[in-house]
């Protein structure tokens, strides 16, 4: 998916937002021309003498109202350019949160070293697209025009004086273009040292403990200072190709004003061109100097954005990339949805779960399973049992449509499955892997983890999970902070919190993974009586 495209649509989706902020900024755009114009006007009136001096204060109020003018525009300028750059940078990182999430159940993830690497491409890779489609169009068109007013109005006053003007400009927009895939290859590099020295930081503070049993420390260390070290001249590289190259065409657009006042000088002389014109000429260089740079500038923009798109589309399924710019809701206001709990439906009521030939191997070592087919009914119990490393996790995972299948297919009440992941959710399935993960918040959130409170038997969950004498024991009971920034459980705490949050869904299929691996016997005893 090319930028380009992908701008386009996230332009389309807030057309009014887009209008509002062009309209605001047109005012910023185009005060150098009736500034330079009301200058050029004031200047002469004072060259003439006495005589004209009446309208003089007329020419300074004129410049004043101008730019007090742009004064009071900037504000609601800048208002609604953040809010417009804003909703684009939400809509695209939750909607690559949405790919990544789905793309982890896809087995091996290529491309992507690690979830510090894809954290730095939900932060920065998204800033180029957002940007594209959020200023850099609006900045264009607005300056384009006023290049194409601003050198008409020259060419008006002096075309001579005009022309020499032009190749200069224009030798730098060639420049530009000539030198932009370099710097492709710079910020493709910096974008790959960034993430790799995250991925690393992200395994190594998610391993301490395996490093101090190692005494590795130092080890890790020196190997995330080379990594910073790689990250760090990667990055200069980057900013240094872009400043050499901006300052360079900058410098060549200024030589266009040292050749307007050699040209100027004589024709002051000879009476053909006047002090206004000569201040006309001066104040338009900056913005027709601004204007070039910037389009070279748009050009950089435009390569780096190709590179970070292409980044986030690594986060995505395949086939999926365009759904980086779906259309998505966003709130801007805090006034988030209400949670609501998953509807059931007849057609959700398990009868029968049939599993057909399911195979499903793992890239690399070839290990999994092979043709496995079986059949339950709604309301019964179903074990699974293999010695370790016989692929008992892999079938729950494979038929939740947490695994990619190489065959076999799965069938509720007779109906294929064709979206296993989409279709595996409360109120149909809920599962409890054998490692779960909770987050730093009360037990209950961790519980309902994002259903109302009200409606949800959440007592009846607890119950089941043997969780009563341990909520006893918490000092705020369910309103305890658990987690990485909170209480920490045991593992057996951490199982049945897990188990909870399953029973509270009531689903028609519970998937457990080895629950009790990490509970005491009497425990294990009253949680398998009780379910």
């Amino acid at each position: 998916m090319k930028s380009w495209r992908a701008s386009l649509k996230l332009i389309a989706y807030y057309p009014w937002w887009y209008t509002a902020s062009a309209g605001v900024w047109a005012l910023a755009f185009f005060v150098p021309i009736g500034t330079g114009l009301a200058m050029r006007a004031l200047l002469d009136r004072l060259a003439a003498g006495p005589a004209t001096l009446s309208n003089v204060w007329t020419w300074i109020a004129l410049i004043l109202a101008i730019r007090l003018g742009r004064s009071v525009t900037d504000f609601p300028a800048a208002w609604v350019y953040a809010h417009h750059l804003g909703r684009l940078r939400i809509l695209l990182r939750a909607n690559l949160l949405r790919g990544y999430l789905r793309r982890l159940g896809g087995g091996p993830m290529t491309g992507v070293d690690g979830v510090g690497d894809a954290l730095n491409r939900l932060r920065d890779d998204v800033e180029p697209l957002a940007h594209l489609a959020a200023d850099d169009g609006v900045d264009a068109s607005g300056r384009a025009v006023r290049l194409v007013v601003m050198l008409g109005i020259l060419l008006a006053v002096n075309p001579t004086i005009t022309l020499v003007v032009v190749p200069p400009l224009a030798a730098a927009a060639v420049l530009a273009t000539v030198l932009s895939q370099r710097l492709v290859r710079y910020r493709e590099a910096a974008r790959r040292a960034t993430g790799e020295m995250a991925g690393f930081l992200n395994e190594m503070l998610g391993g301490v403990q395996a490093l101090k049993l190692a005494g590795a420390e130092v080890a890790a260390v020196g190997e995330f200072e080379a990594r910073s070290e790689r990250r760090r001249r990667a990055a200069l590289g980057d900013t240094l190709a872009g400043e050499a190259v901006t300052r360079g065409l900058d410098s060549l657009t200024r030589l266009a004003g040292g050749m307007v006042l050699l040209l100027a000088a004589p024709a002051l002389a000879s009476g053909s061109f006047t002090v206004g014109d000569l201040a006309l000429f001066i104040s338009y260089l900056d913005p027709l100097t601004d204007s070039v740079s910037f389009f070279t500038h748009l050009l950089v923009v435009y390569r780096q954005a190709d590179v970070s798109t292409a980044r986030m589309a690594a986060l995505m399924p395949e086939g999926e990339t365009a759904a980086i710019v779906d259309r998505a809701p966003v709130y801007m206001d805090g006034r988030f949805p209400a949670a609501v709990r998953p509807e059931r439906r007849p057609e959700d009521r398990l009868q029968r779960l049939e599993v057909r030939g399911l195979t499903c191997r793992h890239p690399g070592n070839g290990h999994g399973i092979e043709d496995v087919s079986f059949s339950l009914a709604g309301g019964s119990l179903t074990v699974l049992t293999g010695r370790v490393g016989s692929g008992k996790s892999t079938l729950l995972r494979a038929l939740l449509g947490l695994l990619p299948l190489d065959a076999g297919e799965v069938l509720w009440n007779g109906e294929p499955v064709t979206d296993r992941g989409a279709f595996f959710q409360p109120p149909r399935a809920a599962y409890v892997p054998q490692a779960p993960t909770l987050f730093s918040d009360t037990l209950r959130a961790n519980v309902l983890l994002g259903l109302p409170d009200a409606g949800a038997d959440r007592e009846r969950a607890l119950r089941l999970a043997v969780m009563e004498p341990d909520v006893a024991a918490l000092a705020q009971g369910l309103d305890t902070v658990i987690g990485p920034r909170g209480v920490k459980l045991s593992g057996g705490q951490r199982q049945r919190t897990a188990a909870a949050r399953a029973f509270v869904r009531e689903p028609e299929l519970l998937v457990l993974d080895d629950l009790s691996s990490a509970l005491d016997v009497e425990t294990e005893r009253l949680l398998w009586e009780r379910l």
